[in-house]
């Protein structure tokens, strides 16, 4: 079974795309899956992760776990031929609507300040003097995904929130029929 895995950052369309793969009518998992399976991957009790990614019906996961770090080369380990969907955005526009979503803050949200000294080495709660540091994570995260896919490029779809073509390229990636419904776009004010 095809696995498909979003591997963009929070903030970068990922409940959008999650809601496009539920209007392909793929299985897709559940905000239940992810506070399951988080506190196990900060454990780094993998088996479970691994047994999820690989042998449930789940056809596509977003969001943590499965977006944190370097995670999306041990995905890519165990599912070799599974795809990946790099969701983007303007850096800026991305640390803004992360300092909206968390209030500033890195404790809003369970796991968060966890999430946060992880991925932008912040342990402070206040996030707005580590802007630039955010920034740079950000951006180069971003670019070790698609440096570790260049050589597998059928594997990688890089969606950009600005771009006005994403059902098309979303489903020339799956191979699906394009819908007529326009696509999702989840936390508009986000």
């Amino acid at each position: 079974m095809k696995k498909y895995f979003g591997v963009g950052a929070h903030k970068t369309g990922t409940s959008s795309l999650l809601q496009a793969f539920k209007t392909l009518k793929y299985n897709c998992h559940t905000d239940f899956d992810s506070e399951r399976l988080l506190p196990d991957y900060i454990d780094q009790y993998f088996s479970s992760i691994q047994w999820a990614s690989k042998e449930s019906t789940v056809h596509f996961y977003q969001d943590s776990p499965w977006n944190i770090g370097n995670f999306y080369k041990k995905l890519y380990f165990w599912n070799p031929q599974s795809k990946f969907i790099l969701t983007i955005r303007d850096s800026e526009d991305w640390f803004n609507s992360l300092c909206r979503w968390n209030q500033n803050q890195t404790n809003i949200h369970p796991f968060g300040s966890w999430l946060h000294r992880t991925e932008y080495y912040n342990s402070n709660i206040d996030i707005l003097p580590y802007k630039d540091t955010y920034i740079s994570r950000y951006e180069y995260r971003n670019n070790q995904i698609i440096s570790f896919f260049k050589d597998k490029p059928d594997q990688l779809l890089i969606l950009d929130t600005k771009d006005e073509n994403k059902w098309e390229k979303l489903c020339k990636f799956t191979g699906d029929f394009i819908p007529t419904t326009p696509y999702p776009h989840k936390n508009l004010n986000k």
